[in-house]
């Protein structure tokens, strides 16, 4: 039986990513940086799309930024919460799925549309999942 195949994994779940998304808390928020940094350059692909990212010096300052930590903890999120999925954005890419594409709301015509990607998360002491 195969179990890996995407219609098992439809009526399912997938078990590869829920174990993998499964997030033991415990990360600071330097480590978090330091995982990040790591990450910096290297292309990222979602398995939906088959969509390369990448992560530059800015979008890392601006992960771990107190205003990202404000917008998280407004909504739910511990620090520690924010650090650990900011320390997994790798993994949150890979297995996220695509959820809207609309116009920049600027209308700037450099910008084709502006996607949006939900991943869960299993944090350690929740009950269900998470999305980032």
């Amino acid at each position: 039986m195969q179990v890996r195949t995407p219609s098992f994994k439809r009526w399912f779940g997938d078990c590869e990513a829920a174990a993998e998304l499964n997030v033991l808390i415990g990360l600071s928020l330097e480590e978090a940086r330091e995982k990040l940094k790591a990450l910096s350059g290297r292309f990222l692909v979602n398995l939906a799309t088959g969509m390369k990212a990448q992560i530059n010096t800015v979008q890392r300052n601006k992960i771990v930024s107190a205003s990202a930590f404000r917008k998280s903890k407004n909504n739910g999120f511990t620090a520690n919460e924010h650090s650990m999925a900011a320390s997994m954005i790798d993994k949150l890419w890979k297995h996220a799925e695509q959820v809207s594409d609309a116009q920049d709301k600027n209308g700037d015509v450099n910008i084709k549309s502006i996607k949006r990607f939900v991943s869960p998360l299993l944090f350690t002491g929740r009950d269900v999942p998470v999305y980032a």
